[in-house]
């Protein structure tokens, strides 16, 4: 059936105006149409209002995206027209979730949403008690046991959507497209020592939890967070049923069950369809395209190493090596190695004082870059054990308004010399070219930062290709 919509717009003569005006409705984009059912509106001091109603549709039964129409009035050599814009996108439903017995957690059927509902309220015995509690799959996490309700850490409820955090969708969530996690959670006093670690699977039977984002509440109280990903195609035929988590915790480090008497995980399984138009005649994987590994060369235009062909890595070789004024030759080449002129630190010696020296990135699966991969980020630094420095790891999925993504924070200093520092992040947002900050500061007086300009420290970016 063809996608269409009814507008019923009113239409009032100001003044002393009597006559009959022409009205007129057209298509202004080629994959929109429009009628309107009547073509003359009449004025007159008994009738200074008249209404019409317009049909808007689509020309194209397939149809899904934005169109515009045009309204013209004429009355001799005097127009006036109105565009109205159009927008046409499949409608999934609303769904919210049950309690699975199978599962151990709530679950949904296929829609544009998924909702906890109130399944989730409390936190297990304790605090409410929280019904089916601790409602993660097959009781893999068990809930903390300390806390009043309404005053301490709580997972309340847990929405999954189709669509980003800015503009929710319209269709069902489908393979390939963006959904975002809302998690509304009660955060102990000012919010300032909580923590919610959101992951998701595509095994709902068999999960792999894979860290999308960590968000810290803003206040106290009632709070919702939201964090978006890309739903990863199925891994199987026979399975559809995806899974998110919220690792709800005080204090503590990242995890999908940390565990600790203050904290909570909850579980939300839902469907995922197939791409539009999928077919599959065999349960073989696809043929991956034969990537290689990619060695960065300096960008003039970005000001950072860049691997702008697809690979199963990107290296930045020894473009790196040293810091700032500070390298084997003297410097480090093309210093700072970042996207937005964030500098290195200036005092110091080379292989004496930290620099980050290499940084590969890596694809998991052995296959190109592509979005909702799994990456590990190796980032080859020298350290002295008595400076005590810090790497921080951050992600950017548009290096043309870089928005610095924490992954994660190592210790450097462990040893004297050159060492491998490791961390595991996944490719949750689209875009073309892709970026990594690695930040190394000395001591822990600044905290995390993407760009902490102390004196010894040293930032550098990569930057990839990736397969939207």
């Amino acid at each position: 059936k063809t996608p269409q919509a009814s507008i019923v717009c009113s239409f009032e003569a100001i003044g002393d105006f009597e006559g009959t005006v022409n009205l007129a409705c057209a298509s202004k984009t080629a994959n929109a149409d429009c009628n309107a059912d009547q073509t003359l509106l009449s004025f007159s001091p008994e009738n200074l209002q008249e209404n019409a109603t317009f049909v808007a549709q689509t020309t194209i039964n397939a149809f899904e995206g934005k169109g515009e129409v045009i309204i013209r009035l004429s009355y001799g050599s005097v127009v006036k027209t109105q565009t109205i814009p159009m927008e046409v996108v499949e409608l999934g439903e609303q769904r919210v979730a049950q309690y699975d017995a199978g599962y151990m957690a709530p679950r949904c059927n296929p829609g544009r949403s998924c909702s906890s509902g109130d399944l989730l309220k409390g936190r297990g015995s304790q605090m409410g008690p929280e019904q089916n509690f601790p409602n993660t799959i097959q009781q893999s996490c068990q809930d903390g046991a300390l806390g009043q309700i309404e005053n301490d850490e709580s997972i309340e409820k847990i929405v999954v959507r189709s669509g980003d955090v800015a503009e929710p969708a319209g269709g069902y969530l489908r393979e390939g497209e963006v959904a975002t996690i809302e998690a509304t959670v009660f955060a102990f006093g000012t919010g300032a020592n909580d923590f919610a670690d959101f992951y998701y699977t595509d095994d709902a039977s068999n999960p792999n939890w894979i860290w999308i984002q960590t968000i810290q509440p803003p206040r106290g109280g009632l709070v919702t967070l939201k964090a978006s990903y890309i739903l990863p195609s199925h891994r199987r035929l026979n399975e559809i049923n995806h899974a998110v988590r919220v690792n709800y915790r005080y204090k503590g480090n990242r995890s999908p069950c940390s565990g600790s008497s203050y904290d909570e995980a909850d579980d939300l399984v839902f469907p995922v369809l197939r791409k539009t138009g999928t077919t599959t005649t065999t349960s073989s994987p696809p043929t991956q395209i034969g990537y290689n590994k990619q060695t960065a060369a300096f960008d003039v235009t970005l000001g950072a190493p860049s691997c702008t062909t697809i690979g199963t890595t990107c290296d930045t070789g020894a473009l790196l090596d040293g810091r700032g004024r500070t390298g084997s030759n003297g410097r480090e080449p093309n210093f700072p190695n970042t996207l937005d002129g964030c500098k290195d630190g200036s005092r110091g010696k080379y292989h004496k004082h930290g620099s980050i020296d290499r940084i590969v990135v890596k694809s998991e699966n052995g296959s190109g870059f592509a979005v909702g991969d799994q990456i590990t980020i190796e980032a080859t630094v020298f350290t002295r054990k008595r400076d005590s420095y810090y790497a921080d790891f951050y992600y950017s999925p548009d290096i043309t308004a870089a928005n610095w993504i924490f992954i994660g924070e190592v210790y450097a200093s462990g040893s004297n010399g050159a060492k491998v520092l490791s961390m595991n992040s996944n490719l949750f947002l689209p875009g073309q070219l892709q970026a990594i900050r690695v930040n190394l500061r000395q001591g822990d007086a600044t905290g995390k930062s993407p760009c902490s300009g102390g004196n010894r420290d040293d930032v550098d970016d990569i930057v990839f290709a990736v397969q939207n």
